[in-house]
């Protein structure tokens, strides 16, 4: 399920708060918690507080957030969204969180072949708009006027539904095509493999980036993922989350010839 949660602020207490009213107070304690390493999640406090409710932190890769493609995908939608339907002076975003969040829920995932309703509770809400009727005769000038209101809400509500669901179907057909791009076959890494990693989002201590090694290592793989691997860092980066992308690593090739050596 899809929740949008409004908040003032991005601090540790206010997303436990958050977490407790919009999602254990509904499904108690999940069993995981996927984040992209924002300091509100891997927090000591956070930590401590996930192990205490029995869920496990599942933090993306270093530098390869895409691995959470369906928050990816709605930060999209969400993204787009009030562009379209905000006022001018954009002060009205939040009024539309609400619809946006069931639209959401019932729209029909590309992967799972079910809408969220569904899947949780194996059914779908109702949500039919009934056309518009002509106002009844002999109304009062405010009578109309408040038919005139619930007319042009629902028309609202209706468009609101229809966009949303169109935005995500685009968005998700657009996170298809990118992630096949970049995706390809991917390697075959196992336990206690060599291989080079890329430099291009590490900081190291040479003035000139252009003049350092462009692959570090070499170094062993200590685990394997689908798309990913943990590997044995050395003291240099005791601070770098130790799980990369394939998308970063090259496989460390053995000499062609006995006298030939290996550079990076």
């Amino acid at each position: 399920m899809h929740h949008f949660v409004l908040v003032d602020k991005l601090d540790v207490p206010t997303m436990v708060d958050a977490f407790i009213h919009r999602v254990f107070s509904l499904y108690r304690a999940p069993k995981f918690i996927t984040s992209d390493r924002g300091t509100q999640f891997i927090s000591q406090f956070q930590q401590r507080l996930a192990k205490r409710l029995g869920a496990r932190l599942k933090l993306s890769s270093a530098y390869h957030p895409a691995l959470n493609g369906q928050t990816e995908i709605m930060n999209s939608v969400l993204e787009q969204y009030p562009r379209i339907y905000i006022w001018l002076d954009q002060d009205d975003w939040v009024d539309h969180l609400p619809l946006a969040e069931f639209a959401s829920n019932n729209s029909v995932s590309s992967t799972t072949k079910f809408s969220p309703f569904f899947a949780n509770y194996s059914w779908n809400p109702r949500l039919s708009i009934e056309p518009p009727s002509p106002r009844p005769p002999n109304m009062s000038r405010d009578e109309a006027r408040e038919w005139d209101k619930a007319d042009r809400h629902a028309e609202l509500i209706k468009d609101l539904f229809k966009e949303l669901r169109h935005n995500m179907a685009c968005t998700q057909e657009d996170h298809k095509k990118y992630a096949n791009t970049k995706r390809g076959d991917a390697p075959v890494y196992n336990v206690g493999d060599l291989v080079w990693l890329s430099s291009a989002n590490i900081v190291t201590q040479r003035p000139s980036r252009k003049l350092s090694d462009k692959w570090l290592g070499p170094f062993a793989v200590s685990r394997t993922y689908k798309r990913a691997c943990a590997l044995e860092l050395d003291n240099r980066f005791n601070d770098i989350f130790p799980v990369f992308h394939h998308s970063l690593l090259r496989t460390v090739k053995e000499p062609r010839t006995q006298d030939q050596v290996a550079i990076n």
